[in-house]
């Protein structure tokens, strides 16, 4: 049990932890996604993991290269069930929430966390979350090995950063995955649009009704209310 599987890498790292320091949580009593969002990880329920990443803190591209490399690794241990990617930091199956993805800079590297919903808790998701979230034994009817799954996370991880997978192949990846591609969405600052692409720095491109485009960086985008 840690506050935070992040809080606890980032005390490791300050220390001289090396890249590629990993840590697993049974349960964290202080989860969280972006901007401070209260993460649900109760005991047994899920994959709470953080990586220390040997990549830039800079490039824009990492925590979405983190969530491709989370697909991957689901549908490798789980085939049959395809999952998307939504940028920036979550990942979906059959429209509903399954895992997330929290990178943050320390020093000249990143700490990468990481929460899949591997089963449901006890008394199910709290009301906020009955709708919008999954776990992977509800898609698969199974029970999911958490220790096999974090292998496969590792694995795909060391395959997807920015030194040994290019950024067009990477792209080609996450287009095949991108759920906001070419759907209307409602962004920072009361922009609307349709989704366009991510660029080559990680930012989401969306294309107004006047036919302009901007890009969004950092920003929460959902699809667009009707």
């Amino acid at each position: 049990v840690v506050g935070s599987t992040n809080d606890r890498l980032r005390a490791l790292a300050d220390d001289g932890a090396p890249a590629w320091t990993v840590v697993l949580a049974d349960r964290q009593s202080d989860g969280r996604g972006r901007r401070g969002a209260r993460w649900v990880s109760e005991p047994g329920c899920g994959l709470w993991m953080s990586v220390l990443l040997p990549a830039e803190p800079s490039d824009g591209t990492v925590p979405l290269r983190v969530g491709v490399a989370v697909a991957r690794a689901v549908e490798r241990v789980c085939p049959g069930v395809p999952v998307g990617v939504k940028w920036p930091n979550d990942l979906l199956v059959d429209g509903r929430k399954l895992a997330g993805v929290l990178c943050e800079a320390v020093g000249a590297q990143v700490v990468a966390g990481i929460g899949v919903n591997l089963r449901l808790p006890d008394e199910g998701f709290d009301d906020d979350l009955i709708e919008s979230a999954t776990a992977l034994e509800v898609a698969m009817c199974k029970r999911i090995e958490r220790n096999g799954l974090a292998a496969s996370v590792l694995s795909e991880l060391r395959a997807w950063m920015p030194d040994v997978a290019g950024v067009d192949l990477f792209l080609e990846e996450l287009a095949m995955r991108h759920v906001l591609h070419g759907r209307a969405v409602e962004g920072p600052d009361g922009l609307r649009g349709t989704a366009v692409r991510v660029m080559r720095d990680g930012g989401l491109e969306v294309e107004r009704a006047d036919g302009s485009r901007v890009p969004v960086y950092g920003g929460r985008v959902r699809l667009a209310s009707h």
